[in-house]
């Protein structure tokens, strides 16, 4: 028994068995492996969602670029619609009926109407006929494309941003009420609204207002304003191209002037010795003006399809834009 007794107590002091020190090593290494594809993954799947982020915020912003280039270029051809002179002007993409006053045609080799309002920004519009087989008309269709991130502006085969927006515009004449019959050759006491349908802001926002002068010669035609005295010289626009005048200050018409179109003046008329017929039309004095002219200066004309009056609405009107009839792509 005492023997034995050492045996025991020696089986009792052993220690239990441990891992080898590589095994542990092992597993703390394949467990970072697996951390760092994580984080690997994580960090991968952010940067590809923040790339296509950054792409889909150009691709956004360089396609609202294109769309305020095209939305400028409808702008500016409505500008050129209502431009009596400059260049561009009207005449550059229309041509004015010469059998219904108040309708146009497209111009046999139309251009198309280009600009770069900056920034690697370009637009072209196109105009053309509402119903290609009625000509003339007085409705037009706009066609607009805007290009953005331009390497050439002057082609918008090299835009990476492009849209295209349309709108129709309407022929509406600036002289809303133009005297119709022979009495109304002469009116006193006249109301600016009444005539044009507009008050005489709106109006003159149309023009580029002349300061005191001489009506040039040769006189242009369309809308004139003259923010003072006025006095005229020779002859002034014609039947076929009339004018419709407003003159702010006080009319002077010396001897053997003949002005074609309808004049509208807010001071005085003042008619020097005219000789009979000096306005081929009609004149209105305004509640503030007074006039010394007589019947016999003033010669309303047979007024038909293409009557001086009847012609304003070719010589001067205001395209506007159609309600509902604008439209993107």
């Amino acid at each position: 028994m005492t023997d034995l007794f050492p045996m025991k107590v020696g089986l009792s002091r052993r220690r239990p068995n441990r891992p080898i020190p590589w095994q542990a090593g092992a597993a703390t290494l394949a467990l970072t492996v697996i951390m760092l594809l994580v984080v690997s993954a994580l960090v991968f799947h952010s940067h590809t969602a923040g790339w296509l982020e950054q792409r889909a915020t150009t691709n956004q912003v360089r396609a609202k670029q294109a769309h305020a280039a095209a939305e400028a270029g409808l702008e500016v051809a409505l500008a050129v619609l209502n431009a009596d002179s400059g260049t561009p002007n009207r005449a550059t993409y229309l041509n004015a009926s010469e059998t219904e006053a108040g309708k146009f045609s497209i111009n046999a080799t139309p251009i198309a109407l280009t600009g770069t309002p900056g920034a690697g920004l370009s637009y072209s519009v196109t105009y053309s006929l509402v119903s290609p087989d009625v000509a003339p008309a007085d409705r037009f269709l706009l066609t607009s494309s805007g290009g953005s991130d331009c390497t050439d502006v002057n082609t918008l085969n090299s835009c990476s941003g492009r849209a295209r927006v349309s709108q129709v515009v309407e022929l509406t004449p600036i002289l809303l009420n133009p005297p119709a019959q022979p009495n109304d050759r002469i009116t006193v006491a006249a109301s600016f609204t009444n005539f044009f349908g507009a008050s005489r802001a709106t109006v003159k926002a149309l023009t580029n207002p002349i300061t005191t002068g001489t009506y040039p010669n040769p006189s242009p035609s369309g809308l004139v304003w003259y923010s003072g005295n006025l006095t005229l010289s020779g002859t002034v626009a014609s039947a076929g191209s009339p004018v419709l005048l407003v003159v702010e200050g006080n009319l002077t018409i010396p001897t053997g002037v003949v002005l074609n179109g309808f004049v509208y003046v807010i001071g005085t008329v003042n008619c020097v010795s005219c000789a009979n017929h000096s306005i081929e039309g009609a004149i209105a004095i305004d509640v503030e003006g007074t006039s010394n002219l007589n019947p016999s200066d003033v010669r309303f004309p047979n007024d038909g399809a293409n009557g001086p009056l009847a012609r304003l609405r070719t010589t001067a009107p205001r395209f506007a834009k159609v309600i509902g009839t604008w439209r993107d792509w």
